[in-house]
Order: structure tokens, then sequence, then C-alpha cells
């Protein structure tokens, strides 16, 4: 805490501001790592790494284009996460990763399937701190 205290000291009074406010409270996990392996046409798996055990909220949206969509609270992206990744998948065809502060540290995973087919998941927690999400073309 004192690193961070000196370090906001030498910045500029404006950026002394938008540190403190975009900041918030500690969060407990970190993302480590997001990868897609395509298994065949009609299943693709997605591995989510984290430095401890995170269960996410995961659904597909119910307007726009279908996408699915994993929300992990209390977490942040890793370091070398990231933002956008062209999944280049036959269902899912880009995994974007992003911050939502609004009601404390969240990551936001959204996934965009690929039109006009219909889908089911299988979520499978692996070694505690692997998530496994399966999307299938059904």
């Amino acid at each position: 805490m004192r690193l961070l205290f000196l370090i906001l000291i030498a910045l500029p009074a404006k950026a002394q501001d938008t540190a403190t406010e975009t900041a918030g409270p500690a969060p407990r996990y970190h993302l480590e790592m997001v990868a897609v392996k395509k298994v065949s046409g009609n299943e693709e798996k997605i591995y989510f790494m984290f430095d401890g055990p995170r269960p996410p909220r995961t659904f597909f949206t119910e307007t726009g284009p279908l996408r699915v969509v994993s929300v992990f609270s209390d977490t942040r992206p890793g370091r070398d996460v990231a933002m956008l990744d062209e999944a280049d998948g036959r269902l899912v065809q880009t995994v974007r990763v992003g911050r939502h502060d609004e009601d404390g540290p969240d990551v936001w995973v959204v996934l965009d399937l690929v039109p006009g087919l219909e889908y089911e998941l299988e979520h499978i927690f692996m070694e505690g701190k692997i998530y496994l999400l399966i999307v299938k073309k059904r």
C-alpha cells in the first residue's frame, strides 16, 4: 500500500483523480488465461484459468446477436489476457474480455457465436482453478 501511495503522489493532480476513481476495491481473483480449443465441427471448448476457484454466472444473451456471457465477480483480467481475441472457430467467432466495475471488480467474457445455429452449454470445473465452458451445436 505504501508503494501505491508514493506512486500516486508523483502523478499530476488530474491523473490522481482518475487513478482513484478507477481503482475501486481490490479484486480477490485474477483471470490468468482464456483459450479456445476446437474439438470438432460440433464442439468447441473455452478454458478459463484463475488464481483461485471462481465460478461464474454464464448465460445466453436474450436480445441482439447470439452471444454467451460469463461474469466473474470480484475478479480482474491478468496482464497476459487479451481484451479481444479472434477465435475463428466454427461455433465461437470472437472472445472478448472486459472489465465492469459498476457493482465491484468484475470480468465479463463475451463469446460471439456463429449466427443461425442452435447451441447448448456444458460447464466443468477442474483442479479448482480452471473453468471449462463447452459450446456444442445441437
